[in-house]
């Protein structure tokens, strides 16, 4: 029941798009995330029930319908953009025998570098770390680690340039 409750709050009230930016920030801070004055979190972002916290770097922006799974820590540094409907996964499982196929449980950190832009529809799979000043293009799959200054894109995400 507190599961419940706590995920109503979080993604059915403070998700909304009539909670005030304010009050979400609020919301979002007593359930534990770390999220400065200066940062803004858009509403129809989702954040999960797991043993993860968000903790959320000074300056940054994250648009709308924005997937945090939360089932270990999603760190975001200072100044970042992530677009819309970006999913932060980091929760994944061993491939289990024909009877469930879904087996052991692991979640791993994601860590996002300062200055970092991440584009519309990308998703970052567990234990990805990318570094400072990184793009990611629109609808990547980033299953790798990502050196600083470059721009990343593509299924699964390469390296394109040094930036």
């Amino acid at each position: 029941m507190k599961g419940m409750i706590k995920d109503f709050i979080l993604n059915s009230i403070a998700a909304g798009v009539l909670c005030h930016r304010r009050l979400r920030m609020s919301i979002y801070r007593l359930y534990g995330a770390e999220i400065p004055t200066d940062c803004e979190i858009k509403p129809r972002c989702y954040l999960g029930l797991g043993k993860g916290h968000l903790k959320v770097g000074g300056g940054t922006f994250v648009n709308y319908k924005c997937w945090f799974d939360l089932g270990a820590d999603v760190v975001i540094g200072d100044k970042c953009n992530i677009a819309m409907n970006v999913t932060f996964m980091n929760s994944d499982h061993d491939m289990a025998d024909s009877e469930r196929r879904a087996g052991m449980y692991h979640p791993k950190p994601i860590i996002v570098g300062d200055g970092c832009w991440i584009g519309a529809n990308s998703l970052i799979i567990p234990g990805v770390t990318i570094g400072n000043g990184v793009v990611i293009a629109a609808g990547s799959v980033v299953t790798k680690d990502c050196e600083s200054d470059c721009l990343y894109g593509g299924v699964p995400a390469k390296k394109i340039k040094k930036l």
